[in-house]
């Protein structure tokens, strides 16, 4: 039989924009790991901590981090499956509307429009993703994005027939190659 889940209205809650939510999938789900061996790796944290969201997804080789405003009810956390955020994100077409996220003991349930998706969530401690995080950097670059962009994406054609697919930055004093 299927699992029977309740929905508890007293359970903690945020809510924002479906292209706010949306931006914040597609900005982390992506360095979610897909290895088997650490499954709470295999989902993004959703930390509330005074009305702000913070998302962090992580594979052991990068690292993404997101944050946004939201309205909430309080402070908790929640190990999101990336599968199910992918779903998620497939539902999310209209700007404006607003997205309930319901968080319960090991259940989620989002609220978009006339559609409720429930699925459960990712049970144990997420890595302390803080203390990864230098607090301060002896070096900062200062550059123009769309020029970096492009960058990239030409040295990454070349970096295709590498088996790593390393980009290598090399910045010297006014230039950066």
């Amino acid at each position: 039989n299927y699992p029977k889940i309740e929905k508890n209205n007293e359970g903690n809650y945020f809510e924002l924009s479906q292209k706010d939510f949306k931006d914040v999938i597609e900005k982390t789900v992506f360095a979610c790991s897909t290895d088997d061996s650490r499954p709470i790796l295999k989902g993004c944290l959703f930390e509330i901590q005074d009305n702000l969201l913070t998302t962090v997804a992580l594979d052991g080789f990068r690292m993404a981090v997101v944050k946004k405003d939201v309205e909430s009810n309080g402070n908790f956390k929640a190990v999101i499956p990336s599968r199910t955020l992918n779903e998620i994100q497939r539902l999310l077409d209209k700007e404006d509307v607003k997205v309930k996220v319901i968080l319960q003991k090991s259940a989620l349930f989002i609220e978009v429009e006339n559609t409720t998706l429930i699925s459960r969530l990712i049970e144990g401690e997420f890595v302390k993703y803080n203390h990864i995080l230098p607090s301060n950097f002896s070096n900062t670059v200062t550059l123009n994005k769309g020029a970096l962009l492009t960058s990239i994406e030409r040295a990454s054609i070349v970096a295709k027939n590498d088996r790593y697919n390393i980009v290598k930055f090399d910045i010297k004093e006014e230039v950066m190659t």
